[in-house]
């Protein structure tokens, strides 16, 4: 192993090693925290190794304890740059996982998706997810514990100070700064568009099946806080403090173990963190500024086609939406009887579709097109295009070995290159080559194994639902 130069950050000094063309730092921690508590700055004495990944957070996923480590001390953030001097733009990844899992380890390998030897600095990071993250616990636990709501979110804000600050350490440009993410880490750049800590420290991103749409009002946190504490069975809600993570994983998965359970985590509208005002603010002459890419997959939720039955889709807009499952209902209802059911199904698919996601990536751009920002636009359609799928085919992932029939690895590669020709020149030029949406016109990138961009004159998704997905009483 070829160690790197010592670097020196506003933690301590830190050594990593050179691979494939660059130089490379895993598993520095950006901050410390306890359970259910913010984050707060972490300093060291001696020169930390940085040689490998740091644990992930806590997580529910049955497997994941074989795959990876977890622990409480979970905050650490990798460094892909090509050199240490310099003044490169900067990716800070956000990684998705329903704010329930993930890890920033899953990405670092060189040599695919972005990281192929591209002047920029490649920065992912560990952040609490589930209830480790996410749980609103400040009525019932008091003023020590009044973030634990937006926990995760306050760790992405420090991940991202931290980077801000050490950005010229590694050779990057502090304002050059690209949030990316997508799903949950797509929903929560569009939380940190207006957390007041955090939007003024990048100003442009890429957001995949994502917005503003997590965030939760304080009566829905409450609700889900209620439930979990009943999974739970506490007599005392403040044994969480000190049950052990065992069982609360347990805990956390029989919450999340329907496949409509995406929506019970993320940010909380605390009033601290984010305002609850979160609607306006975003819409806001004084809300984030910046250039923005964003897009979505055109099938996103056509995953329930291959296990759920036609009559069980109403059950999943009301695990997925709550109170707002009566959007889903009144759209289900006007679909005719006289078609068949793999047809029903579908369309009922491209309803959760909009609802979960392509509406409100429509929606955010929207804003920020009235606000007059850039905004750039994109549709992954490459068949059968669910949830994920481009970013399956930007990082170069394996095909679910359920689709491997009916995808071609060869069309996969020529819209994975689309995309990440797409990213690369977003970040390195805070532009791209086809037309930005404005006022006047929008227009749209339609992605398969080719690209063609169309003005966009009619949304192709159903605009009539809030901007927040769940509301529970």
């Amino acid at each position: 192993m070829i160690a790197t130069d010592i670097v020196k950050t506003t933690g301590g000094k830190v050594q990593g090693f050179v691979s494939d063309g660059y130089q490379i730092f895993l598993g520095i921690p950006f901050a410390k925290a306890k359970r259910f508590c913010a984050p707060h700055e972490v300093k060291w004495e001696e020169t930390l190794k940085a040689f490998k990944p740091g644990a992930r957070c806590w997580q529910s996923s049955k497997e994941a304890k074989e795959e990876f480590n977890m622990s409480d001390d979970c905050l650490s953030i990798n460094i892909f740059t090509p050199s240490i001097k310099g003044k490169l733009p900067i990716i800070l990844d956000i990684y998705g996982g329903a704010f329930q899992n993930g890890g920033a380890d899953k990405k670092v390998k060189t040599g695919v998706g972005l990281l192929k030897g591209e002047p920029f600095v490649y920065v992912g990071f560990n952040y609490r997810v589930g209830v480790w993250g996410y749980l609103y616990l400040g009525e019932e636990l008091g003023d020590k514990y009044k973030t634990s709501g937006n926990n995760g979110t306050l760790d992405q804000i420090a991940a991202l100070k931290w980077i801000y600050n050490n950005a010229a350490a590694f050779g990057g440009d502090s304002n050059r700064i690209t949030v990316i993410g997508e799903s949950a880490g797509a929903k929560s750049i569009g939380a940190l568009m207006v957390a007041k800590e955090s939007k003024d420290l990048f100003h442009s991103a890429i957001l995949s099946s994502g917005g503003i749409q997590s965030i939760r009002d304080i009566n829905t946190a409450r609700e889900i806080t209620k439930r979990f504490v009943k999974v739970l069975k506490l007599n005392n809600v403040e044994d969480i403090l000190t049950i052990d993570n065992d069982v609360l994983m347990k805990a956390n998965e029989e919450f999340c173990e329907s496949g409509a359970s995406t929506c019970y985590f993320g940010p909380v509208a605390d009033n601290i963190v984010i305002s609850s005002t979160w609607r306006q603010d975003i819409k806001s002459e004084d809300g984030w500024k910046g250039s923005v890419v964003i897009g979505c997959n055109k099938n996103e939720s056509g995953w329930y086609s291959y296990f759920a039955k036609d009559e069980e889709f109403s059950k999943i807009a009301k695990q997925l939406f709550g109170d707002n499952s009566v959007y889903a209902e009144k759209e289900f209802s006007k679909i005719s009887r006289d078609i068949t059911e793999n047809d029903r199904i579908q369309k009922k698919c491209d309803i959760i579709s909009d609802y979960m996601y392509r509406t409100h990536t429509y929606k955010l751009a929207d804003i920020l097109i009235e606000r007059g920002l850039s905004v750039w636009q994109y549709s992954y359609e490459l068949p059968p295009a669910l949830h994920g799928f481009d970013m399956i085919a930007l990082w170069e992932d394996s095909i679910p070995e359920m689709l491997t029939k009916v995808l071609s690895q060869e069309e996969m590669k020529k819209s994975g290159d689309i995309l990440r020709n797409t990213y690369v020149d977003f970040i390195i030029n805070r532009k791209l080559s086809w037309p930005m949406s404005t006022k006047e016109q929008k227009y749209i990138l339609r992605i398969g194994s080719e690209a063609c961009v169309e003005k966009l004159d009619k949304l192709d998704a159903l605009m009539n639902f809030p901007e927040q997905v769940i509301i529970l009483r």
